[in-house]
């Protein structure tokens, strides 16, 4: 291998090495929803949790994915503390009375448009999302 070329694989080394290693750091990031009038801390999802939320079964709901998503990132106020608490709060109720039936029910507190917008948010800050590949050359076959 020549110089020029063990120069180029150690430079790409050092920097997939970096990426890996910030990958592992959780973004955050704040939103403003309106609805509420409150601010929502998210964090980026890991490879695993994004692909869990994509590969989720709908069970009739085509935003459940997007749903767990900010299930799952949500980190101030934070919706899985939040679900069960309600979820306590409502044992003693008849079942058809109780506002969360299963602790992921706390995300539809959030307009339809704000939870694709969430759930986009979480998408980008993680990666899912961002960036275009482009076309360098043409390779002829």
């Amino acid at each position: 291998m020549d110089t020029e070329k063990k120069r180029t694989l150690a430079e790409f080394s050092r920097r997939a090495l970096q990426r890996l290693k910030d990958k592992k750091i959780p973004r955050k990031q704040t939103l403003h929803i309106p609805s509420m009038d409150i601010d929502l801390t998210i964090r980026s999802l890991e490879y695993a949790e994004i692909m869990e939320c994509l590969t989720l079964e709908d069970n009739g709901d085509p935003k459940r994915s997007d749903k767990y998503s900010i299930y799952l990132a949500a980190v101030e106020p934070n919706l899985r503390e939040a679900a069960k608490e309600i979820m306590a709060q409502e044992a003693e109720l008849p079942p058809e009375e109780r506002e969360l039936t299963q602790p992921l029910d706390i995300v539809n507190m959030f307009d339809l448009a704000e939870i694709t917008q969430i759930s986009e948010a979480i998408m980008e800050l993680s990666g899912a999302m961002n960036g275009k590949v482009t076309i360098v050359e043409q390779l002829k076959k």
